[in-house]
């Protein structure tokens, strides 16, 4: 059950969507990074274009002592075998190596796949790069990032829920945390089909919460 107020948000994208009569009014309120870590508690869902932004803010929370996971197990394998593949591809000795490596690999890959309009491609391979180099923070070895991505991402969901937006589909929470909104539209999505694709995107994000929307944004400098 959506809130009118969501409702009306996500009108700007689908406007023949309707509020069921029972609609509770919602919150929509825009806050900083760190009005968003006091605020977070067990049961709500954050979420993001991107999983790398997610890394930092779950394990501030883990460091504080609340259960936090990343949605999709799948998604932590996947981040594992690319740690592998660079590191027997470029025989890496030491975390540091095996992260230099990895930001060579991705500049020189993600640039392939956006000179043949792969963009979608272009934007995973680029997040998993990043989400590599955010869980790579405070590790000294390429057993202590694995150790990592094992501990974090979860299908099993306890205590609060951090998700790319995609994987938030069909997904609810009395209170969802919306990080980076500038993210959507990706400035890679170029062609019109990614355009779209954001839109949707968009418009999951807007329609996760039953109560309360909160778009968080960066301290001001």
């Amino acid at each position: 059950r959506c809130p009118k107020s969501h409702i009306r948000l996500a009108q700007r994208l689908v406007p023949e969507i309707e509020w069921r009569e029972d609609s509770p009014e919602g919150i929509i309120e825009t806050i900083t990074e760190a009005s968003f870590l006091a605020r977070v508690q067990q049961g709500d869902m954050v979420i993001c274009r991107t999983n790398a932004p997610l890394v930092g803010p779950a394990f501030e929370l883990i460091r504080r002592g609340v259960k936090a996971v990343i949605v999709g197990r799948d998604i932590g394998k996947g981040l594992t075998g690319l740690l592998r593949k660079i590191e027997k591809r470029y025989s890496t000795r030491s975390l540091y190596d095996a992260l230099r490596a990895l930001n060579e690999y991705s500049a020189r890959e993600v640039a392939k796949l956006i000179a043949v309009d792969k963009g979608t491609q272009a934007q995973s391979l680029q997040d998993q790069c990043e989400t590599i180099s955010a869980l790579a923070d405070g590790c000294e070895t390429i057993e202590d990032v694995e150790r990592k991505i094992e501990s974090v991402f979860a299908d099993d969901v306890q205590g609060i829920a951090f998700s790319s937006i995609h994987r938030a589909k069909g997904l609810e929470a009395e209170r969802v945390f919306l990080l980076h909104p500038e993210l959507l539209p990706h400035p890679m999505a170029k062609r019109d089909w990614e355009q779209q694709q954001e839109r949707n995107l968009k418009y999951v994000a807007y329609t996760r919460a039953k109560a309360e929307l909160y778009f968080v944004i960066p301290e001001a400098k």
